[in-house]
């Protein structure tokens, strides 16, 4: 994982409904993830079945569970 974001940031990286490869950092306000060119699909989001990438971004964007 090379890449990371702030749990505040509303992208797909951080969001609850992307299923791309992540993991969160040990003080879990930090998502880590290979690049923002990652994808995963979206699973009941905005883009709900689309693979979008790490960076993408929509209106029903919810922080992902396991952040802070």
């Amino acid at each position: 994982m090379s890449s990371t974001k702030p749990s505040s940031w509303k992208q797909c990286a951080t969001c609850q409904y992307w299923g791309g490869p992540r993991k969160a950092d040990f003080t879990r306000v930090r998502v880590e993830y290979g690049s923002d060119q990652d994808k995963g699909e979206c699973v009941g989001g905005g883009w709900n079945r689309q693979q979008k990438t790490a960076s993408s971004t929509c209106g029903k964007w919810e922080k992902w569970g396991v952040l802070k």
